[in-house]
């Protein structure tokens, strides 16, 4: 109860000296020591006290500090190949009126290499530059149409940073593999209504590949049935095959039977042992990648008539 009325006499007395604008400077001398300033990730190359302070935004820090170094590569993006090094070249400035000295550290993927000498230490004299070739080996097993950041720290000997500046790589793929169709063309004898066929896909490129396959017609009396020819078969699809695999799909085409009405004929053209005219009805295949930033690189088609 004594604590209770303690604590509401000390927030009145507050109060009134807040209103009366006389606060004694020992009232909040332990809010104050509580309130730090922001660490500064950026070692030295940024400053809040600073009155010429840029934001350090990803333009900024991969190209300028305010030690007076300017660096950068050459390219910000490098395609490579499977079993390739990736190689870039990196670009210090000093634009200051004293030489400088700093160390290169390169930041990469786990289980990659770098090809330089570690922990050395560079020397660059005022107003001048070096250009560091850089060459990085990555690991074996790499999936197509991978994007990599690769970034490249300056410190000076005492290990306080300069800033840091990055590039990427981006590995190609090679899309490409075959489709192909049991037959080009079939005909259907007899009153034969149904005849299987089968599409086969083959894919010849380094990379596992997804692959949407689709079998269509524009005839409304042709039915595309499963390998049973029960069933309407499920289509289109979407598959995927690794590099140098293939596979088969097998259908069933079937085209509705229409009866055949009565109709006079001409004595004289009448031709006994004529079929009639041929009905031809076409299915297209046709195969693309679902990675709406592949589909338009490559796709593979063919098509089946089938004429009774």
């Amino acid at each position: 109860m004594r604590s209770g009325i303690l604590f509401c006499f000390s927030f009145l007395l507050i109060a009134s000296l807040y209103a009366q604008d006389t606060i004694p400077v020992s009232v909040f001398d332990t809010v104050k020591s509580t309130v730090r300033k922001p660490r500064n990730t950026f070692g030295d190359i940024y400053s809040s006290n600073d009155t010429n302070f840029i934001s350090p935004t990803i333009s900024t820090l991969s190209k300028y500090s305010q030690n007076g170094i300017q660096f950068y590569f050459k390219k910000t993006e490098v395609l490579f190949n499977k079993n390739e090094i990736i190689s870039n070249v990196l670009v210090v400035k000093n634009l200051n009126n004293h030489p400088i000295d700093f160390y290169l550290n390169i930041s990469i993927p786990e289980d990659w290499k770098v090809l330089s000498r570690e922990q050395k230490l560079y020397e660059l004299k005022e107003n001048d530059s070096i250009f560091i070739p850089v060459h990085i080996i990555p690991k074996i097993n790499l999936r197509g149409s991978t994007r990599f950041l690769f970034t490249a720290y300056l410190s000076n000997k005492n290990y306080q940073p300069y800033g840091f500046t990055y590039f990427f790589g981006t590995i190609k793929k090679h899309i490409f593999w075959h489709l192909s169709t049991s037959d080009k063309k079939v005909y259907l004898i007899n009153d034969q209504s149904k005849s299987p066929f089968n599409v086969s896909l083959f894919n010849s490129g380094f990379d596992g590949q997804d692959i949407h396959l689709s079998v269509t017609t524009l005839s409304s009396d042709v039915s595309i049935l499963d390998s049973l020819g029960e069933t309407p078969a499920k289509l289109p699809l979407t598959i995927t095959l690794n590099a140098q695999d293939d596979t088969t799909f097998y259908y069933v085409f079937t085209a509705k039977q229409k009866k055949r009405n009565a109709y006079m004929v001409d004595m004289e053209g009448y031709n006994p042992y004529s079929l009639g005219d041929a009905k031809k009805y076409t299915v297209f295949v046709n195969s693309i990648s679902p990675n709406p930033s592949d589909n338009n690189r490559f796709r593979a088609g063919g098509k089946i008539n089938f004429v009774k």
